[in-house]
């Protein structure tokens, strides 16, 4: 026997499959053997028939005969047999009770329901296929963003390393041109002094020419000096606007990956 056919014989079980199978559509068939023996026979063999093929149907069959009903819920319909419900999510959708004609109409019924509640389910199945489908593009599309800033990320702290580099590399040949030139002075001036020595006969206007000229020395050293200081400062600042930016990517590419 197929699993979306059952015989109830409790209200309380037919409670349980409605309860359980609530998504679903379930077609109640009452009926009486000791009322028409034939067209009881003839029910219960086709249903039996359309269980195997209307699969998402839950199919209830209920014998008056022997059946529990304790409170009379379906006293009128006990008068009334053959009877078919239909219910989806708890509501009534469809009902027959023409005896004459009970089997063919119920089975275009139930025909009709199940065919209705696939088209549903496609249709169900259709629209998640496309968010899903959304999903995935938006994804890959976040992804790309996100390689986009992580690759302008690694740009900027590759330039912001070879700058320094190039800095340091500026600084030390500047550092080794000052070097030379002191040592170059101190020569200098070393000569200077032992020629000093040698000709104690230099007249007094030449010792003023050659302390003017220190002294116009000192000065240059002295506003050299300044332009370092200077330049030292802007290159300060303009690595700590570097180094500001770089945090700010870095904290849009934690938001991004959150």
């Amino acid at each position: 026997m197929s699993k979306n056919i059952y015989r109830v014989n409790k209200k309380s079980d037919l409670d349980e499959i409605m309860k359980n199978h609530f998504y679903k559509p379930v077609c109640i068939i009452f009926a009486s053997k000791s009322a028409d023996t034939k067209l009881y026979t003839d029910i219960t063999g086709t249903l039996a028939s359309m269980s195997k093929h209307l699969t998402y149907l839950m199919i209830v069959f209920i014998d008056f005969d022997d059946f529990i009903d304790n409170n009379n819920f379906f006293a009128d319909i006990k008068s009334n047999v053959p009877f078919f419900l239909a219910f989806f999510k708890g509501k009534n959708i469809m009902s027959e009770q023409d005896k004459e004609n009970f089997i063919p109409l119920v089975v275009n019924h139930m025909d009709q329901i199940h065919k209705s509640y696939l088209n549903k389910l496609i249709q169900t199945f259709n629209q998640n296929q496309e968010v899903n489908q959304e999903s995935n593009e938006n994804i890959q599309q976040n992804q790309g963003s996100q390689n986009n800033l992580e690759k302008e990320i690694n740009d900027e702290e590759n330039e912001d390393i070879h700058s320094s580099h190039t800095e340091n590399l500026s600084k030390d040949s500047v550092s080794s041109k000052s070097h030379k030139s002191n040592k170059s002075s101190s020569s200098e001036s070393s000569k200077k002094s032992s020629s000093s020595e040698s000709s104690k006969k230099s007249s007094s206007s030449e010792s003023l020419k050659k302390s003017k000229v220190k002294s116009k020395k000192t000065s240059k050293s002295d506003s050299s000096s300044d332009n370092e200081s200077s330049n030292s400062r802007e290159r300060i600042i303009k690595e700590k606007a570097k180094l500001k930016k770089i945090k700010e990517l870095q904290k849009l590419k934690e938001l991004l990956k959150n």
